[in-house]
């Protein structure tokens, strides 16, 4: 019986059928009875976010929506932004086959970098080339905006701001399904592989019993989505076991470029090679990383660290290239001529053309213009075989 006028609290409570108690999310829920204006008391059941390409790690991760985090008041509608995106590759206007794909997720865990597979897929986002007016190149901003309302309906709208295009589209709220056998096989394997890899005897044993259940119960729907949440549970411990690993030798190789940074910005300038150089600048960046080393080590990000490594070896490069005449832009150069038919060019008699073009530079001393080639050269790789540093 619900007392009118009041908050009627329920608490849930599962067994199994030899009566032990099982988690349950959610545990509990309130009836208002008799009261108006409920739809502006609506908050979101779910963190919302989407999967995110992190360089970092090399594979695609949760990144929250900023804005539309769990138990946030609907009321007519709530938005949530995700800036600072960038394009992977580029999309030709006209193009049906130049794809950006963006899955969506929603979930309980918020965490940025986090396995999307902790959550529960929406729906994905597909834009291609058809509808954008002109090419979209690759590493262009992407701005993301989400707008949830009481509906099943999500409005999804895509700025590319280099191209002054914003793509809006809608995105229907798809009901939690079961999972596949074969995907519940196959994420439990992956998991496994990990365990083993970070020595996580605990979780390996758990995901055993997992296979078992699924042998049991993979004709269930129910049984499926039992292991999916044990799976997600086991997941969550490999995260933090991945990153308790990891941290030695990331916080290392961090300690390892800057040390090596400063030898050689100490070498520039015992040898007086600074002349070409903005010391001003190359100081300031030193003690910027200095100042974000002490953070990232007190709090131990991996995340950060590694970008910071990327960072510091990119200044690395730069100074060594510009106190050699451009020597690293020619080493690269003639690494790419002695590798050639390594690579899946999109255009193998223009790569061609370029390297020629710039070995006879660099055979007559005009080094200043081999990055340029090796910028036209690196739009010529696939994706997969491009170098990790960008070039610009």
């Amino acid at each position: 019986m619900l007392i009118e006028g009041k908050s009627n609290a329920f608490e849930i409570n599962v067994y199994d059928e030899t009566g032990n108690k099982l988690d349950c999310q959610p545990n509990q829920f309130t009836i208002i009875q008799g009261i108006g204006g409920l739809d502006k008391m609506q908050v979101l059941p779910y963190h919302i976010g989407i999967g995110k390409w992190f360089e970092t790690e090399q594979k695609d991760l949760f990144q929250p929506a900023k804005g539309l985090e769990k138990n946030k008041q609907i009321g007519k509608g709530i938005v949530g932004v995700i800036d600072n995106l960038y394009t992977r590759s580029d999309i030709r206007a006209g193009m049906r086959t130049d794809i950006i794909r963006i899955p969506i997720y929603q979930g309980d865990y918020n965490a940025e970098g986090t396995n999307p597979l902790l959550n529960n897929f929406v729906n994905e986002v597909v834009i291609t080339g058809e509808t954008l007016p002109k090419v979209l190149p690759k590493g262009s901003p992407v701005n993301i905006t989400i707008r949830v309302d009481g509906s099943s309906l999500m409005k999804f709208s895509a700025e590319f701001p280099t191209i002054e295009h914003v793509e809006e589209l809608e995105v229907e709220i798809k009901n939690t399904e079961a999972p596949e056998e074969t995907f519940l096989t196959n994420e439990i394997t992956k998991a496994k592989r990990t365990a083993q890899r970070v020595n996580a005897d605990d979780v390996s044993q758990n995901l055993e019993t997992l296979e078992e259940q699924l042998e049991n119960e993979k004709g269930s729907a129910d049984g499926k989505m039992k292991i999916l949440d044990g799976l997600r549970k086991e997941l969550l411990k490999l995260d933090g076991a991945e990153k308790a690993t990891e941290w030695p030798k990331v916080e290392q190789d961090l300690k390892d470029a800057f040390y090596e940074l400063e030898d050689l910005i100490e070498k520039i300038r015992n040898n007086s090679d600074d002349g070409d150089l903005n010391m001003e600048s190359v100081n300031a960046h030193i003690q910027e990383y200095r100042t974000k080393i002490e953070h990232i080590l007190r709090e131990k990000n991996t995340k950060d660290a590694k970008e910071l490594t990327r960072e510091i070896g990119q200044l690395d490069f730069e100074l060594r290239n510009a106190v050699t005449g451009n020597a690293m832009d020619v080493q690269f150069l003639r690494h790419l001529n002695d590798s050639f038919e390594t690579y899946h060019w999109k255009d193998a008699t223009k790569a061609r053309q370029l390297i020629n073009q710039g070995l006879q530079m660099a055979t007559n001393g005009r080094t200043s213009g081999i990055r340029q080639i090796l910028v036209e050269l690196i739009s010529l790789m696939p994706e997969n075989e491009k170098p990790k540093e960008t070039l610009g």
